[in-house]
């Protein structure tokens, strides 16, 4: 085996933070360590499991019989309860189970079972739900990626367990007697959840008093762990003599009285195959499953809070004469308990009906809620018709005033009309029928009205004496009823008819004398208590139609199948479900459970003549077989049905070893003619698994073998790591647990909403805290965990800080961990079904459904890396097989053993190194290169701390895998470039297809979110290792030649730092709302105006809102199904962010920010930035988010670096348009940036002068005058623009030197002459007029004394504007023009006579002073030169005095006249006399002669 290179290079600065790091995790003991160590993200790092050790504990069960296991709860049989399937982030174990163990045992000796298994099998009948569950696992206490545990599997190929440490107390179980009576519960589950610990094992505990107890399940879709969901049914019970026939896992399950053991002859062929599938080793080590199918889950949130319609409904007698009132959108309250959220959210029974049309809405989901009382449909559609405008996005609820019966619900589909009916039957027997448009789903109005117009009801008079049992819809016009007593009624109506009134057909296979039998009281032998009506073993539970509607095959509770002429109402055919022959007294042995409805299903097909068509039967007997059956046409002309193959036993594999219930089962055509399809659920407490099998009939006996099954794999969004504190990250544990939380299609806002509400039950949350529902749910939560945790003192006195931050992280935990069983109610599949005209399967779940796609190249690798056979014969002829890369130079086995090294290295991480290495390779994506390869590899191998973490047993761990295909010598570049090239980095264009719907736009954006989670592990796991290898291998031992680490960092690098913002993309959101420049704006008010609803917009992800939003879902095409086209809608999001890719110097995602900045989502943008490549576009955009951020300076500097390099997009292949821009460019500033210097500056002066920013943009406009013009410009026209915004942004920052010299060098007289204007006036009113009157002006004085005269003529108030007189005075005083300047003084002596002022100084008035300042320039003039030109009014001499008169446009003329320096002499004396005799209070009389005095 290699050896690790002793002298391998280490960075002296990075050892010994490492190891201070590895230490910090275990440096608290065990109980400060606390509960996010041991229950959800296990124990910290220990040493490697070893490949030999002893074996663990194991326990025996009741050896009764050797072929079967009895369960002591219900008196059943049951297999020993294997382990789950390991999750995609969980780390292996690195041991096996030998393949040999089942062989080595007797048939006499008891069976052994794991602590494990027997674990889980203990659960399934824990009546009193006092057991705790197991938080710890028998793998040693590593951390894998998702903080889960995980369990072993049963056995590998190395032929050995692996070893396990002794038990902990918390795996231990306390008794628990099978016979005890059930004790009341009187507080829920989560009542528990207290900060005191339970009495039970609290002693060592480390949980803080937070601990989830185990409860017994109940069948699946019938209860919750939360609490107990009661189903509309009861639970079937035999009578004495009879036998319920379950389908209990992979065996058969035989409830027999007294315990008896069976015979053989019961058991016969089923029993010893059964015994020979769990016995037989090392055919079920060999055989791993193949992953062909990826689950898509999605919640089932509408896409407006104000989608909700609910309608309740009167009672059946009141139906015509109740009016509806107004209809107006809801929004459900959220829970306040378990309880209340299982009731509103949790459905007890769920489908979808697909319509025969194929146009827009005809996908329909329709729940049950409320106990059976609401009735909830919505359109599921994925795309629409290019027509439509409006989506159905509308939800409506009808609430029923009874209960609706199990299996009550039927949908048909109208083929005349644009409608579909529903109809429904309560625990009243009385029958609805709804008929709903597809404008019901779309327009709020279109539903109002009287409810009699879409809602009838019928009472069948039958009804009064027989109970219904089923119901099934044949047409429109024709429904089937299974009654109670074996007997089918066929209620009929005429196509006018609206289903107030049905005529009513009885079919009974013993004719009436058998139906007035099953009336009589002492008839109750034969039958089976269902609920609170009593079934007779002939009563069918299932049934389905032939392709003509011509028979109804029903299947009965005595495990009998019928084929009904509905012509004549007779039975042509009688079989049992397995074609054997029974003995009357045996017949009753095998009793169907009556709450399963899946047991048939009609082929369409007719591969050999003659051949009408074809059935697919299950019976759950032995270990659960099915059967074919050919319909064919008898002698008689009556149908008869043959057992296809009568000598073989078709048994489905379980999908794992676990105790598996198969609950339903479709068959379906594939596009090749002569082969069909089988999907099958398998269902597993609130697990579920779906398997698919690829069939001829022709050949069913070889190709039913298990190599031929392959099954669906669930997303690894799924197992995500939790959240933990780091001293090495700038977010806090809160912001952290926000993120992970509201991580998009996460959990729905109901999830977290009554999880809150639990966690302050359970804590005692204060009155404020639990009334604050008008706040953000974010903000509550954060406000309810803090109020929990208290900031104490060390024993230092001083703030303890690390232990409120652990603390803090602690009641988060608790938190999800409530969220997380709430959320695992949610994934409970209630049914499977299969959209035929797209090929597409489906699983419904309690609260959510699930499409079923193909694995994409990348999944296929990832998911079957293990799988060392690889199926290729399936891909071959499967449409995932075409998403593979179709041009791998290297085997694809070699391929996955390689993902499966790197996933195994992976995996033997602490959960602190795996911590460090996700954060190490984060800030090296991102960051610019600075350094060689090589020392960047160094550096992240320092910064992980790889030579302290990874120890000598991960090392072997590690050859061990490569050795698999090869070892260390068959790495080479090519085999990591293969695994590379299997991500969709860029594909080809898509071809078109249909629009979205919002329902299908996020469906593509949750499936690409599951796509770039994976790739990222991908890429991870190769990096790691790359760097690993680079490092510690040592090179003369193994000189790995072929091995370029350099090449392969800096490729994987690339792409991991474009899916870190293709991560971004997925999981920010933003206010989603119609583009105001686009034609969005105008589709996005008409559907607002056509749905009614109040919309403001709703959140999306960026994802979505950019791209997804824009795509199409490609048509089916007869060679290509749904699954195989969802997945390459997948891979053609990747297309969509980066098609813009090229030799230009933009790309999508600087199309990305320019839009975030457009849309003014600045947070957004400021978080984008990051990701933005190093081009002068690029710089250029991250000074315009600095800009947005009003931080002028940073902007600054960026818009400089990135203005050499953007005077290169004036070249014509570079040339941006407004679309390159996504409009954040208009076309002038477009061409701005295409005219060099001048124009790039010039705009980024535009920028600054918009934002109000004018320092920065005097700055930018000084640099830009400095440059010439481009050719083909005008150069005054430029530069005379740019000297415009250079004086304007320097007057509004009062820098008149930088406006003066952009003033003097305008060339346009007109543009100069506004400037002049502006100047002046800005000078003067911010009282610079002394600067102003200094300035030279050459050339400029007239154009000013012009601008000053301009500005005294339009002075209104003379008092409270800015003095242009005494400037123009000054001005013209500074140039020696005394007689300009006392004409201007003597113009404002007019205007201060006109103002009416009081002074304090009635001697030194502002009058006086112009008087003596008038005189003293005239008499500084030659005498003859001493007067001045003046305008005096002589239409209306007081019209000047009232100035609200003069300004208002009063039209008097003027006069002019000459103003001698003695008429100035005269008016001086008398304006001195006027103020004497005002002293002396000598005033005139109004309209006297001047002597007239008082």
């Amino acid at each position: 085996m290699p050896i690790r290179n002793p002298f391998k290079k280490v960075g002296a600065t990075a050892l010994e933070p490492a190891q201070d790091e590895s230490d910090r995790p275990s440096s608290r003991s065990g109980s400060e360590q606390g509960f996010e160590r041991q229950s959800v993200a296990g124990s910290t790092k220990s040493a490697p499991l070893s490949i030999k050790g002893v074996e663990p504990d194991e326990y025996k069960l009741c050896g009764v019989f050797p072929t079967v296991w009895l369960d002591p709860c219900r008196g059943v049989y049951l297999p020993p309860s294997p382990l789950e399937k390991k999750g995609f982030w969980s780390r292996s174990n690195g041991s096996s189970t030998p393949s040999s163990h089942r062989q080595a045992i007797n048939e006499n000796e008891p069976f052994f079972i794991s602590r494990e298994s027997f674990d889980s099998y203990r659960r399934s009948f824990d009546i009193s739900a006092r057991s705790p569950v197991a938080l710890c696992d028998v793998t040693p206490p590593r951390k894998s990626l998702d903080s889960r545990a995980m369990r072993l599997a049963r056995s590998t190929a190395n032929g050995r367990r692996a070893e396990r440490e002794p038990p902990t107390e918390e795996e231990l179980f306390e008794d628990v007697g099978l016979n005890d009576d059930p004790k009341p519960k009187k507080k829920g589950l989560f009542s528990h959840f207290g900060n005191a610990p339970d009495t039970a094992g609290s002693s060592n505990s480390t949980h803080h008093g937070f601990h989830f107890t185990s409860r017994k399940r109940g069948h699946s879709g019938q209860g919750a762990e939360l609490g107990k969901i009661e189903k509309p049914s009861g639970t079937a019970e035999a009578n004495a003599d009879n036998t319920i026939l379950y389908p209990v896992g992979r065996c058969v399950a035989y409830a027999l009285k007294n315990h008896v053991t069976p015979s053989a002859s019961n058991i016969k062929q089923s029993t010893s195959h059964q015994l020979h599938r769990h016995l037989d080793g090392d055919k079920m080590a060999d055989i791993a499953p193949f992953y062909l199918f990826k689950e898509l889950r999605l919640n089932l949130e509408p896409a407006y809070p104000d989608s909700i319609i609910t309608l309740r409904l009167p009672y059946a007698g009141q139906v015509s004469r109740t009016s509806q009132r107004r209809v107006k959108p809801s929004e459900l309250p959220s829970a306040e308990d378990e309880g209340a959220f299982a009731k509103k959210y949790l459905a007890t029974s769920a489908s979808i009906y697909f319509r025969r049309n194929q146009k827009h809405q005809r996908s329909f989901l329709w729940r049950v809620l409320d106990d059976g009382k609401t009735l909830s449909i919505q359109s599921v559609d994925l795309s629409k018709s290019s027509k439509s405008t409006a989506d159905a996005s509308l939800i409506l609820r009808l609430v029923f005033p009874n209960t609706i019966r199990p299996a009550g619900v039927v949908l048909s589909d109208s083929e005349t009309h644009d409608h579909f009916n529903v109809f429904v039957l309560t625990s009243t027997n009385d029958l609805y029928t709804f008929t709903l448009r597809s404008e019901y789903f779309t327009r709020t109005s279109a539903i109002e009205g009287n409810v009699s117009f879409w809602c009838k009801t019928f009472l069948p008079p039958s009804f009064s004496f027989r109970y219904p049992h089923r119901l099934a819809a044949l047409s429109p016009q024709e429904l089937l009823v299974s009654l109670h007593d074996g007997g089918l009624l066929k209620l009929s109506r005429k196509q006018e008819d609206d289903g107030s009134f049905w005529t009513e057909t009885f079919f009974n296979d013993g004719g009436w004398g058998s139906s007035f039998r099953s009336l009589l009281p002492w008839q109750s032998s034969n039958t089976i208590r269902y609920g609170d009506i009593k079934l007779a073993h002939t009563t069918a539970t299932a049934l389905a139609f032939s392709p003509d509607s011509s028979y109804l095959f029903t299947v009965s509770l005595n495990h009998t199948l019928k084929a009904w002429n509905l012509a004549n109402g007779r039975i042509d055919v009688i079989k049992d479900l397995l074609n054997e022959e029974r003995q009357p007294q045996d017949s009753s042995k095998y009793i169907l459970d009556p709450s399963e409805v899946d047991f048939i299903a009609v082929i369409n097909r007719q591969i050999k003549p003659g051949d009408l068509f074809y059935i697919l039967t299950y019976s759950p007997a032995g270990s659960g077989q099915f059967k074919f059956w050919v319909a064919t046409e008898g002698t008689n002309g009556q149908l008869e049905l043959e057992d296809l193959c009568p000598d073989t036993v078709l048994e489905s594999p379980a999908p794992s070893t676990e105790i598996w219930t198969l609950a339903q089962f479709k068959v379906t055509s594939t596009p090749q003619v002569e082969r069909m399809s089988l999907w099958i659920l398998w269902k597993n407490h609130t697990s579920y698994r779906v398997q698919n099998l690829e069939f001829d009939l022709r050949t069913i006996a070889i190709e039913w073998s298990d190599e031929f099954w392959v099954t669906t794999t669930t997303e690894t969004l799924r197992d995500r790591l939790l959240p933990e504190p780091s001293d090495f990250e700038s977010k806090d544990s809160t912001d952290k647990w926000l993120e992970y939380l509201f991580y998009p299609e996460r959990f729905t806002k109901a999830t977290l909403e009554a999880s809150l509400a639990i966690y302050e039950q359970s804590f005692g949350a204060t009155k404020d805290l639990a009334s604050s529902k008008s706040k953000a749910l974010e903000e509550r939560l954060c406000s309810s965990v803090a109020a929990t945790v208290a900031l104490n003192r060390d024993s230092n006195g001083n703030i303890d800080f690390e232990q409120y931050r652990s603390d803090v992280d602690t009641q988060w935990r608790r938190f999800y961990r409530i969220a997380a069983e709430l959320d695992k109610q949610r994934g409970e599949a209630t049914a499977l079904v299969f959209d035929r005209y797209t090929d597409l399967p489906w699983v419904v779940m309690t609260d959510g459904i699930t499409l079923i796609r193909d694995c994409s190249g990348t999944e296929l690798l990832y998911h079957n890396r293990s799988n060392r056979s690889y199926h290729e014969d399936i891909l071959q002829f499967r449409g995932s097989g075409k998403l593979l890369h179709t041009k791998l130079k290297k085997d694809p086995k070699d391929i996955a053993g390689l993902v499966n090294a790197a996933c195994t290295f992976r995996e033997t991480f602490s959960d602190h190194l795996l911590h460090t290495c996700l954060a190490a390779a984060e800030f090296e994506a991102l960051q610019d290169p600075s350094y060689s390869i090589q020392d960047r590899i160094q550096s992240f191998y320092d910064r992980c701390g790889f030579a302290s973490q990874i120890n000598d047993d991960d090392y072997n761990q590690l050859i061990t895998a490569l050795d698999m295909f090869g070892g260390l010598n068959a790495l080479d570049t090519d085999l990591f470039i293969a695994v590379i090239d299997s991500i969709p980095y860029q594909v080809k264009k898509p071809r078109e297809g249909f629009p979205l719907t919002a329902f299908g736009g996020k469906t593509l954006v949750v499936g690409a979110q599951e796509l770039i989670n994976l790739h990222s592990i991908v890429l991870f796991d190769l990096l790691v290792l790359i760097v690993f290898l680079d490092i510690e291998v040592d090179r003369e031992e193994e000189p790995m030649e072929w091995f370029d680490a350099g090449s392969l960092y800096f490729k994987i690098f690339g792409m991991l730092r474009d899916h870190c913002m293709l991560k971004w993309l997925a999981r920010s959101l933003r206010l989603q709302v119609p583009n105001p420049t686009s034609e969005g704006l105008e589709a996005g008010m008409k559907q607002l105006e056509v749905s009614g609803l109040r919309r403001d917009g709703r959140r999306a992800t960026v994802l979505q809102d950019l791209f997804v939003d824009y795509m199409e879902l490609p048509a089916i095409r007869k060679d290509l199904t749904q699954p195989y086209l969802l997945t390459a809608s997948l891979r053609n999001t990747f297309y969509r962010v980066f098609e813009p890719e090229g030799q230009k110097s933009y790309s999508s995602v600087t199309l990305i920010l320019c839009n975030l900045l457009k849309t003014q989502n600045t947070g957004l943008a400021s978080e984008f930035v990051r990701y933005l490549p190093n081009t002068p576009w690029a710089t250029y955009l991250r000074g315009r988010v600095h800009l947005c951020k009003k931080e002028y300076p940073m902007a600054a500097i960026y818009f400089k670096k990135s203005a050499y390099g953007l005077h290169s997009l004036s070249l014509d292949k570079d040339k941006m348009t407004v679309e390159d821009t996504d409009g954040l460019l208009d076309l002038i500033a477009l061409r701005d940036l295409h005219s060099g210097p001048l124009g790039f500056y010039r705009h980024i002066a535009d920028l600054f002068e918009k934002d109000r920013a004018y320092s920065y943009a005097v700055d930018f406009a000084k640099i830009a005058v400095l440059f010439e013009a481009e050719p083909g410009e005008p150069v005054g026209k430029a530069k005379d623009d740019i000297l415009n915004r250079l004086l304007y942004s320097s007057l509004q920052t009062s820098r008149f030197d930088d406006a003066y010299s952009a003033l003097c060098q305008i060339r346009d007289n007109a543009l100069k002459k506004r400037a002049i204007r502006d100047l002046v006036a800005s000078m003067c009113e911010k009282g610079d007029a002394d600067e102003l009157v200094n300035l030279p002006f050459i050339g400029l004085q007239d154009e000013v004394d012009e601008q000053l005269v301009y500005h005294c003529q339009n002075t209104l108030n003379i008092s409270s504007s800015p003095p242009f007189h005494k400037v123009l005075y000054a001005w013209r005083m500074k140039r020696s023009d005394f007689r300009g300047a006392a004409s201007i003084l003597y113009e404002r002596l007019q205007r201060l006579q006109a103002a009416s002022s009081a002074f304090k100084d009635s001697q030194n008035t502002p009058v006086t002073q112009c008087y003596l300042n008038l005189i003293d320039i005239l008499s500084s003039v030659d005498p003859a030169q001493a007067w001045i030109l003046t305008s005096t009014r002589v239409a209306d001499d007081e019209a000047f005095t009232k100035r609200v008169k003069t300004s208002s446009g009063n039209t008097a003329t003027l006069k002019r006249k000459v103003v001698t320096l003695d008429d100035i002499r005269k008016e001086y004396q008398k304006e001195l006399d006027r103020i004497a005799k005002i002293e002396s209070n000598q005033f005139s009389f109004i309209g006297g002669m001047e002597d007239d005095v008082l």
